[in-house]
């Protein structure tokens, strides 16, 4: 899958806009100029019922020649006849809570440190993989030699790895059998002077090993749980998923891999606090696997806070860390992959807490209003997936449009922030290629490349005043 290049973008972007009239309407919001702490701080309104309807379908063409946009979308608007406006700040990641996500995904399993020794079995393993990528036809080195220009490329990875392969066969000569490893406790331990974790491996009832990553800074601003348990020596799965949910190869179904993360949130004491938003797909590495069809898989499932009856609305965030200066407190998530051996991955990233109310019930902008907003700044706040190949035609097909809250940074604060009533713009992109030769995604009859990522969220507005919420920012 392709990631953005968001920064790369900008400036051919840029040039394209230029030459075109510019919009009658402010499309741009100052956002520290104090405006929307005014908009905060405003008299509360009597509740009363948001009018929005059921589904929204609309076409036009976007700023650059080549990029159009389509709209035929359900619409998921306020349930609540209030909208509150709330400060909130990191909810700390206690022992006792990073126990209970332990328990509920490798019991009682005792966890080892992770040594950077390896024994003969572990060596040979990383034979066994550096072999399959020289001679295999499917792995990802000599999938270069079928991409034009690559040649350099192959030739110098062929070589990396030819090398690491030779390392390894020295290695393995005077390895031990068997490598004695630490207990890690239950509970965070220093790393330096900013950070603690829980961090190592646990042999589970299978056979199998369970890979842990638990950590978290002193203001408790970073955190994250990480906990995968690889059921028939599955890997990781890939970074980016597939917002396909039918996987043939599985015995159970979604519904079930819902019912299997639900008890798992319950044994964490997390049930109720958190709504299934999306779910998809994901391919697991294996050595075994010769091609991604061929593939293990699993359910992906991704979920919301809830905030009384609205979520926190999720956004994918893949390929969005690429700025240097971007936002240092990730929005959070929580994600399950479920498969037949039951839950095999875990993660959950920068739990929040309310802390204060700010506005009892904020007043929501029209939402032919929000769709004015949408059609002045989709062109502007977008920025293609793929900025590198021949790509003729660019399309965004917005399916779904959904109102919830966002967290916005609060001036001049770390651990602080606004969470407020926002509209969301999910959907998937659509490449499409005039030479199909030139490129090695898998395209369709059309030669098009459909990114069909959970969650994509194309544009996030806020929903007091409008303005454009850049999440990878923050504000």
């Amino acid at each position: 899958m392709k990631k953005s290049i968001c920064a790369a973008a900008l400036i051919p972007l840029m040039l394209l806009m230029a030459c075109k009239e510019t919009p009658a309407e402010e499309i741009v919001i100052n956002k520290n100029d104090g405006r929307l702490e005014n908009i905060i701080m405003a008299t509360a309104e009597p509740a009363a019922t948001y009018e929005f309807p059921e589904s929204w379908s609309e076409a036009f063409q976007g700023y650059s020649d080549n990029l159009s946009v389509e709209v035929k979308a359900e619409v998921q608007g306020p349930v609540s006849e209030t909208n509150a406006v709330y400060e909130v700040a990191p909810q700390e990641i206690t022992d006792q809570q990073a126990d209970a996500c332990l328990s509920a995904m490798i019991g009682d399993a005792v966890i080892y440190e992770a040594s950077e020794q390896l024994s003969k079995s572990d060596i040979e393993k990383l034979i066994e993989a550096a072999q399959w990528e020289l001679s295999s036809p499917e792995s990802d080195l000599n999938a270069l030699l079928g991409d034009p220009g690559q040649e350099e490329e192959y030739e110098r990875s062929k070589a990396a790895v030819e090398e690491a392969l030779q390392a390894l066969t020295e290695q393995w000569r005077s390895a031990p059998d068997s490598v004695a490893h630490k207990t890690v406790e239950r509970r965070f331990v220093p790393v330096n002077d900013y950070a603690r974790k829980i961090q190592g491996t646990a042999m589970l009832p299978d056979g199998t090993s369970a890979y842990l990553n638990l950590r978290k800074d002193n203001n408790c601003i970073d955190q994250s749980i990480v906990i995968h348990t690889p059921k028939a020596q599955l890997g990781l799965p890939e970074l980016f998923s597939s917002a396909t949910t039918d996987l043939n190869g599985l015995s159970i179904d979604l519904r079930a891999a819902e019912a299997l993360a639900a008890d798992a949130l319950e044994s964490m004491g997390l049930n109720g606090q958190f709504r299934l938003s999306f779910a998809g797909s994901a391919v697991t590495h294996t050595p075994e696997s010769k091609t991604p069809d061929e593939a293990p898989k699993c359910f992906m499932l991704y979920y919301s806070r809830m905030v009384e009856e609205e979520p926190v609305l999720y956004c994918d965030q893949s390929g969005r860390q690429l700025l240097p200066f971007g936002a240092t407190w990730p929005h959070e998530t929580l994600i399950f992959g479920v498969n037949d051996s039951g839950v095999i991955y875990f993660e959950w990233v920068s739990p929040i807490q309310i802390t204060g109310v700010l506005n009892e019930n904020a007043a929501l902008l029209p939402f032919e209003e929000i769709m004015s907003r949408f059609r002045q700044n989709i062109a502007f706040s977008y920025c293609p997936i793929n900025t590198i190949g021949n790509v003729d035609q660019y399309r965004l097909s917005i399916t779904s449009i959904r109102f919830g809250y966002t967290r916005v940074a609060m001036p001049d604060e770390i651990a602080k922030a606004y969470l407020v009533p926002t509209w969301c713009f999910y959907g998937v992109e659509q490449d499409y290629y005039s030479d199909p030769g030139k490129t090695q995604y898998k395209l369709d009859g059309n030669n098009c490349y459909t990114q069909d990522i959970p969650g994509h969220c194309f544009l996030t507005l806020n929903a007091l005043d409008g303005s454009v919420i850049d999440r990878s920012l923050g504000y």
